[in-house]
């Protein structure tokens, strides 16, 4: 600071300064250069060195002055990234360091000076704004086009790093056109610029290794280049890749080198160790294209990663050839081996579609490989290649690169036709992997390979294949008497659960990795539930056990952090799920002996979750542990809840209707509410007019909630509580009338809410007109009349489509209410008339197939009255615009195929639903001695004349289709 303080107070004497300034200058910076490293934020950082730019003197300084300046401005950027929060003080800095360069005769500071400038232009190009001017300043430095012979190679290197480091973070989308200054509108030429720069630098740089250092930053720019401006390699995307494919193995030695490098000159050692920089970088451009090209990289797999046609001898012959895999396997340096890994991994990465081609199952023909056996083969070879990488690989960094490859590997490809065993074989890996860190675990022991080898079987465990299924249940393979018999898989991850620091150290990064990992081991369980749930059932009393001796709140020492308390109730989730679909399995077997054995687990889960200190998750601190717990005790099993205690229960049911409305999350009083939904619909409950009311009362409280989550499942829970006094009519009777009336009021509150909560709000007002009775009409005589107003305005134009089907499927219902007299009513005649219009003009089939239902839900003739001539040729008209037949041409796709099947069974539902609706009001009207119109007559002839003809047609046209089907079978 005190240092600063000089500086910025001769700042002023600086604009024409004397010999003796600066030499005080000079001094200064060499003090400067004296100090530790300067303890400043990024954006601090970058006010700083625009200050000392803005201060350094205008006018030609030494060069060596000028040398001490920009070497102090790579001292600061070596520390941390130079981060500008202006345009105005990025301009200051290149207003400075341009002109130094532009002046400067001599080599070694005009190097320096680039250097500079490329530190502060990282990440700082949306904040230039004189990006015009620099690169008509960078570009011709490196740019090939110009011809200049006598270019420095090193002040070429440094030109083209600065111009990546300008396009760094700067991508097309950040800004909109080619506005002014902004460096988006020069990708295009900077792109060619630097295309040029490297294929001739490609080329020369087998006959020239000092052009390896220039090279490598041209590399680089075109990475940054790439992932920026995501389509400007289109037109070059085979002639990059091809280039690219022989500089990833650029320096190396081995039987396949190519003819140009055999014909190179000899290199220096200097030239040698920027080897290995152009391979990185040939890589990282690789890694750019993959990601940014998609599908069309697909093509190119085959030029790194070979397809072997003997399946069984794996990668290990690859290991001295050069694909990636040779690469990964021998490259001497491991920063060069962690970017084929990452290669690999951005092209597996949305992958799975190309990957699904793979098959092995068939042997090759001899004249031809076909596609799906070459990609198999790829795929296969890549497992063998990634599982000897991670047995002989010493380097950290490299390792778990492999292991992350391993698992997007397992992740995205289709094993059911590949070769069988494979699955088995990544697993046997990995188990001895696991066990063997198990066996030695210590205060030392590198956890991060015990997280890494963890996160790679938890992929393999969620695929459904028999093979790991099978492998699931055996012990470990034993290649020494040392490991004991029956370790199998599950074991090995459930002692990872109990494991306890042991280092002496209070580390707090490695507790954090510890639960972290215990975490990845729960999931792991979870997803093995999932998939492979009749093995499951081996191991739940002592998975149940182990997780209920960490996971208690109250025992647990140390206390589980949120994250683990989140995974272990996650796993009794998913096995509250697999319960209910074994549970429906198992009924439609209709088997006693499979139903009793069934039911004898799922009381032995149950009792687990009841009867332990599972439940004690229910006061968790953590909202998404609170609001699990709530989607838990939804999924309890009818049969199973009315065989519990009447003790077990009112706990249920209490703790349900205190968390609907006093928890002060929104996510667990959302779950809470839906779990009362599902309450509601149990026989013995939906008897209960005391629970009924406190439901009723709960979920009225929530439909009003701040959230709109909340509202959404507390009304659609009370659409199905309505659902059930339908039903059940006495329970209805028993509620008091007021809390009916606060359900209705609430409903009809929710009815103008949001378009999810309307949809459900509709459905319980729907519902309260089919069981409500006549008394209670009678003492609120205005309610029947605003409940219809609002069903009716809820069949608007613009309303969704589901509020609508709900609102007409309630207004079917209240016409169906017999306690009602709708006859005598003023609003029936409007409600049949909108019934009418959207009947005719909604394009939903569903809405229009429940507006025909509900003109036919009303008993008598007189409900009709002056509107039964409107419902005719409402009905009428519907059917003359139904298309009776449906095109489908062979050439379509697939998918508008399905769609077009799909429309014609609307077609067809609808169709029925009109033509009973005819009948029905045919038969009505005749039974009440009313005579039809001999129009009327005519058109329902005609109608059916149509009908049968149609259906005529119809069969004679299925004849001959099945009869020339079996004529060209017999052929």
């Amino acid at each position: 600071l005190q240092c600063m303080e000089q500086w910025y107070g001769i700042q002023t004497k600086l604009k024409q300064p004397t010999r003796l300034q600066l030499r005080d200058l000079e001094s200064l910076l060499d003090r400067l250069f004296s100090l530790p490293p300067c303890p400043l934020e990024k954006e601090e950082l970058g006010k700083l060195v625009s200050g000392i730019c803005e201060s350094f003197p205008l006018s030609p300084v030494p060069d060596q002055l000028v040398y001490k300046f920009c070497h102090f401005i790579l001292c600061l950027g070596r520390q941390q990234n130079i981060l500008f929060s202006s345009s105005q003080q990025l301009g200051t800095v290149i207003d400075r360091l341009v002109p130094m360069f532009l002046r400067t005769k001599e080599l070694q500071t005009k190097v320096t000076i680039l250097k500079a400038l490329s530190f502060v232009l990282l990440n700082n190009g949306l904040q230039c704004q004189k990006a015009p001017e620099l690169l008509s300043v960078l570009v011709p430095l490196f740019d090939v086009r110009n011809g200049a012979r006598d270019r420095n190679l090193d002040i070429a290197r440094m030109a083209v790093n600065c111009v990546g480091n300008l396009c760094s973070k700067t991508s097309i989308r950040s800004n909109k056109g080619s506005e002014s200054g902004s460096v988006v509108g020069y990708y295009t030429r900077i792109f060619d610029a630097v295309y040029m720069c490297y294929d001739k630098y490609s080329q020369e740089v087998y006959a020239d290794g000092n052009v390896s250092k220039v090279l490598g930053a041209t590399l680089r720019a075109l990475q940054i280049i790439l992932l920026e401006g995501k389509t400007l390699h289109e037109p070059h995307l085979a002639s990059l890749i091809s280039g690219l494919s022989r500089l990833i193995f650029f320096g190396t030695k081995d039987a396949t080198l190519s003819i140009l490098e055999t014909q190179s000159k000899p290199k220096t050692d200097l030239n040698i160790t920027y080897d290995w920089k152009v391979r990185l970088h040939s890589l990282l451009c690789l890694k750019s294209l993959s990601k940014v090209s998609g599908v069309d990289f697909h093509q190119y797999w085959s030029q790194f990663i070979p397809a072997s046609r003997n399946i069984s001898r794996g990668a290990t012959r690859y290991r001295k050839h050069r694909t990636l895999y040779g690469i990964l396997l021998t490259d001497e340096h491991p920063k060069v081996r962690v970017a084929a890994l990452q290669l690999l991994i951005t092209m597996l990465e949305g992958s799975k579609k190309f990957l699904t081609l793979a098959d092995t199952t068939h042997a090759a023909v001899k004249s031809y490989t076909p596609l799906s056996h070459t990609i198999g083969s790829m795929v296969s070879d890549m497992h063998y290649a990634l599982l000897d990488c991670i047995r002989d690989e010493t380097n950290s960094v490299v390792t778990f690169h492999a292991f992350k490859c391993l698992a997007s590997l397992i992740s995205n490809a289709v094993y059911h036709k590949l070769q069988h065993g494979l699955l088995t074989l990544v697993l046997s890996k990995l188990h001895s992997l696991l066990y063997s860190t198990l066996l030695s675990y210590s205060p030392t022991t590198d956890l991060q390979m015990l997280h890494l080898v963890v996160s790679c079987i938890s992929p393999v465990v969620d695929i459904a294949r028999e093979e790991v299924r099978a492998y699931l249940k055996l012990p470990i393979p034993e290649p020494s008497a040392v490991w004991k018999d029956g370790t199998n898989v599950i074991e090995c991850l459930m002692s990872i659960i109990s494991l306890e620091d042991l280092s002496e150290k209070n580390d707090r990064e490695r507790k954090e990795l510890l639960w972290t990992i215990k975490s990845e081991v729960v999931n792991t369980l979870t997803k093995f539930a999932v998939r492979h749930y009749s093995y499951w059932r081996i191991f739940w009393k002592r998975v149940s056990a182990v997780l209920m001796s960490v996971a208690d709140p109250e025992n647990s020492q140390p206390v589980s952090p949120p994250h683990f308390r989140l995974s272990v109730v996650t796993l009794f989730d998913e096995i509250t799920k697999c319960l209910g679909r074994q549970w429906h399995t198992v009924k439609a077997n209709k088997r006693e002996d499979i139903m009793l054995k069934f039911s004898a687990h799922a009381v032995s889960v149950w009792s687990k979750i009841l009867h332990s200190p599972f439940i004690s998750f229910f006061n968790d601190e953590y909202n998404s542990v609170r609001s699990c717990m709530c989607n838990i005790f939804s999924q309890i099993p009818e049969f199973l809840f009315e065989g519990l205690s009447d003790p077990d229960k009112i706990m249920c049911i209490t703790m349900m209707l205190s968390l609907s409305s006093k928890d002060e999350a929104a996510s667990v009083r959302s779950s809470a509410c839906r779990t009362l939904g599902v309450y509601v619909t149990f026989s013995s409950l939906r008897m209960d007019p005391v629970f009924i009311s406190d439901a009723a009362l709960a979920l009225s409280t929530a439909a009003r909630d701040k959230s709109l989550g909340v509202r959404i499942k507390a009304c659609w829970s009370l659409g199905n509580l309505c659902d059930t006094l339908i039903v059940v009519k006495e329970s209805a009777a028993d509620m008091p009338e007021d809390i009916l009336f606060t359900v209705v009021n609430c409903a009809l509150h929710a009815a103008k809410d949001h378009d999810k909560v309307r949809s459900n709000a509709v459905r319980t007002l729907g519902n309260f007109t089919r069981f409500v009775s006549h008394s209670v009409i009678e003492k609120s005589p205005e309610l029947l009349k605003e409940v219809v107003d609002v069903l009716l305005s809820n069949m608007a134009r613009r309303i969704p489509v589901k509020v609508k089907w709900n609102a007409a499927y309630a207004i079917g219902n209240l016409f169906r209410n017999t306690d009602l007299s709708v006859d005598i009513l003023s609003w029936t005649s409007q409600a049949l008339r909108k019934l009418c219009e959207v009947m005719v003009t909604e394009s939903n089939f569903k809405v229009r197939i429940n507006c025909a239902v509900a003109l036919q839900a009303p008993r008598n003739f007189a409900d009709y009255s002056e509107v039964l001539g409107l419902i005719w040729s409402s009905l009428f008209k519907v059917l003359s615009t139904l298309s009776t037949e449906i095109k489908t041409p062979d050439t379509q796709p697939r998918r508008y195929q399905k769609e077009e099947v799909m429309v014609a069974k609307y077609h067809l539902t609808l169709s029925v639903k009109v033509i009973k609706t005819i009948a029905y009001l045919a038969k009505l009207s005749r039974d009440n001695g009313k005579e039809l119109d001999t129009i009327f007559l005519e058109m329902t002839d005609d109608l059916m004349a149509t009908l049968n003809l149609n259906n005529e047609e119809e069969g004679l046209k299925r004849k001959d289709e099945r009869e020339g089907r079996e004529g060209r079978e017999g052929r």
